[in-house]
């Protein structure tokens, strides 16, 4: 039971590291305008991208535990502002039936009004301070969930070089023993400007990174632009 509520806990993190709650078929934030909708749409996962077996589901969001890590100021205020200021959507969320939660692809797409502010926002995911919230935020949630024998260490996902005009990425293992039983969980917060387009993409994997996350990536980057 505490390995399930552990998987859980990791799941709904990843889903809500890009938002407030907002519809996945529709827009948040400002009101868009037709070009705004045409970024947006074509920046969202669609069930095209990812393997025909898996199932879409409504992508819940919740900021909130951001708020709770002295790490994620930057992080939070930034998703804070851009969700309730900025044109955006969410994906639905993607999850292999086969992984019992353990696998899953999602992703949020805003569409600033210039490329300085879009620049502005993927600028608050960079470096050691959005590895350092992303671990401490999905460590939290974990050990609030009643597991306490967790370690989460970060990198950076591979391959993200060249994509669209910025890209920016933080991937954190989190490995968790409980009730005899070990897991280990790869969580991926991939973050790609392409002009004032801002994707957020959110991947869950057990063991090791998931193998779909790049062609998910590159897929949407290349509909954003050729809409544009």
């Amino acid at each position: 039971m505490m390995r399930r509520r552990a998987l859980l806990l990791a799941g709904l993190l990843v889903g809500g590291l890009v938002a407030t709650a907002a519809p996945a078929s529709g827009a948040s934030g400002a009101r868009p305008n037709p070009n705004d909708r045409a970024l947006i749409a074509a920046g969202l996962v669609t069930r095209g991208d990812v393997p025909a077996s898996w199932v879409g589901s409504h992508q819940s969001n919740d900021i909130q535990e951001f708020s709770k890590v002295p790490a994620c100021r930057a992080v939070y205020v930034a998703l804070l502002a851009a969700n309730r200021r900025v044109p955006n959507a969410l994906s639905r969320q993607f999850t292999d039936p086969t992984s019992n939660g353990q696998t899953l692809a999602s992703d949020q797409v805003f569409a600033f009004r210039t490329v300085k502010a879009a620049s502005t926002y993927l600028a608050a995911f960079e470096g050691p301070n959005g590895g350092t919230c992303l671990q401490m935020a999905i460590q939290q949630v974990v050990v609030g969930g009643g597991v306490n024998n967790t370690a989460a260490t970060v990198g950076t996902p591979a391959g993200l070089d060249g994509i669209g005009d910025a890209a920016t990425g933080q991937q954190v293992t989190v490995s968790v023993a409980a009730s005899g039983t070990s897991l280990t969980l790869v969580v991926d917060f991939d973050a790609v400007r392409i002009g004032r387009t801002v994707i957020g993409f959110d991947f869950l994997n057990a063991n090791h990174p998931l193998p779909q996350a790049l062609p998910i990536i590159s897929a949407a980057v290349a509909r954003v632009q050729h809409a544009g």
